[in-house]
């Protein structure tokens, strides 16, 4: 998939069982997320069986997820409970909309910086119309 050959990663690579304590480590008690939770759950899940570690020590959420929060965070100071799910749908599908023209690479760190720029722009949009919100 990555076009690593396998001499590659026998030669320079870090053993399985050091990234995955080494994760475990450095990631538990933090919130996870990715954008395809059960693909990227999957391989995490048999890094850490593979690591004889369970594979529930790192929990992956979807990144929906976050960017939902994030959403209804900034909004819940400007709208009603009974309307504050309609807001935060269109608004994250405004924000669906307006990305659809630029497809992700594919790869982890240009996947990671789109994931976070899609972050940015749930925030910026929120908090834009909560502005418009107290201003009517």
């Amino acid at each position: 998939m990555h076009h690593i050959p396998r001499e590659t990663l026998e030669t320079e690579g870090t053993p399985h069982d050091e990234v995955a304590r080494r994760m475990v480590d450095q990631l538990s008690g933090h919130v996870l997320f990715a954008s395809a939770p059960s693909w990227d759950g999957k391989w995490l899940s048999a890094l850490l069986r593979a690591a004889k570690l369970p594979r529930h020590a790192l929990r992956i959420r979807d990144t929906e997820e976050a960017r939902a929060e994030v959403a209804r965070r900034i909004l819940t100071r400007v709208f009603p409970p009974e309307r504050l799910h309609i807001e935060i749908d269109d608004l994250l599908t405004l924000i669906e909309v307006r990305r659809k023209e630029g497809q992700p690479a594919h790869r982890a760190l240009a996947d990671a910086q789109d994931e976070h720029q899609h972050w940015m722009e749930v925030v910026a949009e929120a908090e834009a119309v909560a502005r418009r919100a107290v201003r009517s």
